[in-house]
């Protein structure tokens, strides 16, 4: 029996909408048995948790780090203060990226996925990539546009760009960019 892992990121209803869809599409493709475990953190987990109830075994937390929350989408200052230091609930971010990693890692270890598949989780591409485990990133845009005023985000767009490569397919869904 092939095992699927899908890592859904937890920042927006999105990322569990594109894959719950891919979710349904799959036995459509795949001719043999298989065995998916899901992965995310907070209200995504428990949607999954929902959705799921006789596969409890098979959902899994992992606390993926997130931006801050504001009033109108991400706080850019608070999510800043958060890389070194801890913000209301949440940790630094480098030591939330440093135990989400491990957590993850222990997961690829356990379970042994013959594929992986990712939406918004770029650091399981990076483990599926260093493991020779086939990987797809599901996203809705790979490279986005950016006007003059946001031209000091293009050295992270970079960055990002290069951690989505490193999976074996990338799928750029049809739901266009919020």
């Amino acid at each position: 029996m092939k095992k699927i892992g899908q890592f859904i990121y937890p920042w927006g209803n999105g990322h569990y909408t594109r894959m719950m869809r891919l979710d349904e599409a799959l036995p459509k493709y795949i001719n043999e048995e298989f065995d998916t475990h899901y992965f995310s953190k907070g209200e995504i987990y428990k949607k999954l948790l929902e959705k799921f109830p006789d596969k409890r075994k098979n959902v899994h937390e992992v606390l993926m780090p997130t931006p801050i929350d504001g009033k109108v989408g991400p706080s850019v200052a608070l999510s800043l203060l958060n890389i070194l230091f801890p913000v209301e609930d949440n940790h630094s971010l480098v030591n939330q990226v440093k135990n989400y990693m491990k957590k993850e890692r222990e997961f690829y270890d356990k379970e042994k996925f013959d594929v992986v598949i990712n939406d918004g989780d770029m650091g399981s591409n990076v483990l599926a990539k260093n493991r020779g485990i086939p990987s797809l990133f599901v996203t809705n845009q790979y490279m986005p546009k950016l006007w003059k005023s946001r031209s000091y985000l293009k050295p992270g767009l970079y960055f990002i760009s290069k951690q989505i490569a490193k999976a074996t397919k990338v799928l750029v869904a049809d739901s266009a960019p919020p």
